[in-house]
């Protein structure tokens, strides 16, 4: 495994304040759009990479779509996987490293959501493309979220720069700085109560635009078809708060 602090950037603290930041109804809106815009259903297994707690892997499964749900984090797996059991979902678990990770094949869809994928340097990004690759079918679906990308980034001036918000039971303070060679955000995190001790780390979203995006999707034998900032509605601007990337795999002939 490689020495990425983001290996464990969302342990600890964070998996009390993760599902806070993300609201369910964002989840929701996102599965719809896989159902009725591209049909998924009991035939079309899913991988979802990165999985956290799985917002995307019970959603989906609610439905009876199959899922093979990957995290390298324990906690988060062992939560996904005792909620399947309990509600008897088609959920399969996974606790590893996507660096370490063996693909599988058969997939017709694999998403990577919320942010994730921007934790991997340039030279591990290929590495886990590829990985994607082999594990869909040929005209399978990759399907990207971001809010790390250089374009959405860059304009806002985030170097020097930090936040605070109070987020359930804790005060959480981001501090940001722009660093080059290669491009990226690096992210001094601060989590604290008001009692007891605080949880201090550093993250790294590396930043790839979108044309950077298409070539190291490309590398993989996957071609992007579609950028929006909203799935379905509109279509991603420079500036708009998040990206959808989405991604076929090439038939081979």
């Amino acid at each position: 495994m490689s020495a990425n602090p983001n290996h464990h950037f969302f342990d600890g603290f964070y998996q009390e304040i993760w599902p806070q930041l993300l609201p369910e109804q964002l989840t929701r809106q996102e599965v719809e759009h896989l159902f009725v815009a591209y049909g998924l259903n009991t035939q079309t297994p899913v991988l979802d990479l990165m999985c956290g707690p799985g917002r995307h892997a019970l959603a989906l499964a609610r439905r009876g779509t199959p899922v093979t749900a990957v995290d390298n984090l324990t906690p988060y797996i062992q939560q996904l996987a005792e909620w399947a059991t309990k509600e008897s979902l088609p959920v399969r678990t996974i606790c590893e490293n996507l660096l370490d990770w063996v693909p599988l094949a058969g997939h017709h869809w694999a998403l990577c959501m919320g942010n994730s994928l921007n934790f991997f340097s340039p030279e591990e990004l290929p590495l886990v493309l590829q990985k994607v690759s082999d594990s869909l079918v040929d005209g399978g679906y990759f399907w990207i979220n971001s809010w790390s990308i250089a374009e959405i980034i860059l304009p806002q001036n985030l170097d020097g720069r930090s936040s605070t918000a109070t987020i359930g039971r804790f005060q959480h303070t981001n501090r940001f700085a722009i660093r080059h060679d290669p491009l990226r955000l690096e992210i001094e995190s601060r989590i604290e109560q008001a009692s007891g001790p605080a949880e201090e780390k550093t993250g790294i979203d590396f930043l790839y635009s979108v044309d950077e995006w298409r070539e190291y999707l490309a590398a993989a034998g996957l071609r992007l078809i579609k950028v929006e900032s909203i799935p379905g509605k509109r279509t991603f601007q420079p500036g708009d708060p998040r990206v959808y990337l989405l991604s076929q795999k090439q038939v081979i002939i």
